[in-house]
């Protein structure tokens, strides 16, 4: 009964929870890191009342709450090792005394109730009270109790009610809002603002908040920018086989900045990571256009057999249609996202996407163009300047080549003879051939004689003549080998050795690609 009278039950009220989202969650955070809570204090306030002066920063707040009576209690070590008794007793016994202790449950129609142990409240006021707390400790192998003032110093006093530290640093949380102003601008302004403040050495201030996230989200879709580029482009050689054509197609992607920066101005936007995302996609959407024109160039040179030039001007004019069809119906439909009302979240990425594509449209079929002839040129000439250079070696093997493709002197002379007997000696031979007889001997040997003349050759390049003695002696060769050997590309290489197959000089052996192998025909292999 005596204890029932004395027990009672109090509700407690605890901190919320949200407290630390509210903090985190603000535009801008400086954290002041240090050792000492009173100079970081110090730090804060000064750094609090430069940033009040700021038209576009309010609500800046220092967190660093009152500090709140405290009861010190201070183990003098001596005494306690006497009495076995360690500072972590103390501390439980304190700590349940002031704080209170849960060491069982009260369970009623089902719901539980935690029954906490704590000294009244007048008694933990009470300096005296605390001091007479019972210790349990062993004094010459015997249980004893002694009072807390025995073997601890008890002071009343004041502390933070919480010290935070962020990487293992003491810290202090100065958080502000922002008005009418880009987050950039803002931290580049804050910035100044830390450099002119004395900061001790061991303290610093680092700027975080929506600034860090803002600043890492960058980072990794700069990477990833860069990687798509780099996909985009290991795509486009691997179709167009070549290395300098794709690197004509991505230049098309300066030629949007022209139309970003005119839209971003236009609008009063600003880049951000919306906008980081707006360009990824822009890089792969703006290279189609490069695309069509430079495949129907190639397709006119490589089946049309087009010059150069003429290529050029008939893709252009050709390709412009489908180009400019694509294209708008692509920036009408990014309109309602760049223009629209409710659309403030992904209105960058419509206003970047849209901006790019206005100016590439109309700039990549005169750039180009222009940008496809010169490079050409240039390469076509240093091919030129190779076949010139060739070793003494190729100049042989194409001398004997010559001598097996081209008519020699002697059957020059032969056929002249023959052509000054012929009038003189065509009655007899008509008379001779009226009067053999049609027998299976004669068709044989008539045969024979037809598969002996062969079809004089087509005129073959340098290149391909030097190729026919590269493989009576190597007896194989690949298209991408042949390219190496010449030093030319891949395309070029597919078209000689295509003329070569046609003229029935070589035939090709596996499936069709860079690793087909080709090889002499047995006819010209024996010749």
């Amino acid at each position: 009964e005596p204890i029932k009278k004395e027990a009672s039950l109090i509700l407690l009220a605890q901190e919320s929870f949200l407290k630390e989202a509210f903090v985190q969650q603000a535009p801008l955070i400086l954290e002041i890191k240090g050792e000492s809570l009173a100079r970081l204090k110090e730090i804060g306030l000064i750094l609090e009342k430069e940033l009040k002066r700021l038209p576009f920063l309010y609500n800046v707040k220092l967190d660093y709450p009152a500090p709140r009576p405290e009861v010190k209690v201070k183990v003098t070590k001596d005494k306690a090792f006497l009495y076995n008794i360690s500072t972590d007793i103390v501390a439980a016994t304190v700590n349940t005394s002031l704080k209170g202790n849960v060491p069982t449950k009260f369970k009623e129609k089902g719901e539980e109730y935690d029954i906490k142990v704590i000294l009244r409240k007048k008694d933990r006021r009470n300096i005296r009270k605390l001091k007479r707390l019972l210790i349990h400790g062993l004094f010459q192998d015997k249980k004893i109790t002694v009072p807390l003032m025995e073997v601890a110093k008890i002071e009343k006093g004041f502390g933070p009610i919480e010290i935070r530290r962020i990487e293992g640093e003491r810290t202090l949380l100065l958080t502000a809002s922002i008005y009418r102003m880009p987050l950039s601008k803002v931290v580049k302004k804050v910035n100044k603002i830390v450099k002119k403040i004395h900061i001790p050495q061991g303290y610093k201030i680092e700027i975080t908040g929506e600034a860090q996230n803002m600043e890492e989200s960058f980072n990794s879709l700069r990477f990833a920018l860069i990687l798509a580029i780099v996909f985009v482009f290991m795509i486009m050689a691997s179709e167009f086989e070549s290395l300098w054509q794709p690197f004509l197609i991505l230049f098309t992607l300066p030629l949007s900045i022209i139309g970003i920066v005119f839209l971003l101005l236009v609008t009063h936007s600003t880049l951000n990571v919306i906008s980081l995302l707006g360009l990824i996609m822009l890089g792969g959407i703006i290279v189609n256009n490069g695309i069509v024109l430079v495949d129907y160039i190639n397709f006119l040179r490589r089946e049309k057999k087009l010059p150069l030039e003429e290529a050029i001007n008939v893709a252009s004019s050709r390709r412009i249609r489908p180009i400019l069809m694509t294209s708008l119906t692509t920036i009408l439909g990014l309109l309602p996202l760049s223009m629209g009302k409710g659309t403030t979240i992904m209105q960058p990425l419509g206003i970047i996407t849209m901006g790019g594509l206005l100016s590439a449209t109309f700039l990549t079929p005169v750039v180009l163009p222009i940008l496809y002839y010169y490079f050409d040129k240039i390469f076509h000439f240093r091919r030129e300047k190779k076949e010139k250079n060739t070793p003494l070696r190729k100049a042989e093997i194409l001398q004997k080549e010559v001598e097996i493709f081209e008519e020699s002197p002697k059957e020059e002379k032969v056929e002249k003879e023959i052509s000054k007997k012929k009038p003189a000696e065509e009655k007899v031979f008509k008379e001779e051939i009226e009067k053999e007889k049609v027998t299976p001997e004669r068709i044989k040997t008539e045969k024979e004689i037809k598969s002996k003349k062969e079809i004089v050759p087509p005129k073959f390049s340098h290149r391909q003549k030097e190729l026919i003695n590269y493989l009576k002696e190597h007896k194989k060769i690949t298209r991408t080998q042949y390219a190496k050997l010449f030093g030319i590309s891949i395309p070029t290489a597919a078209r000689d050795l295509k003329k070569l197959l046609s003229a029935g000089i070589i035939e090709a052996r596996g499936p069709l690609g860079p690793g087909r192998i080709y090889i002499l025909k047995e006819k010209n292999e024996s010749r």
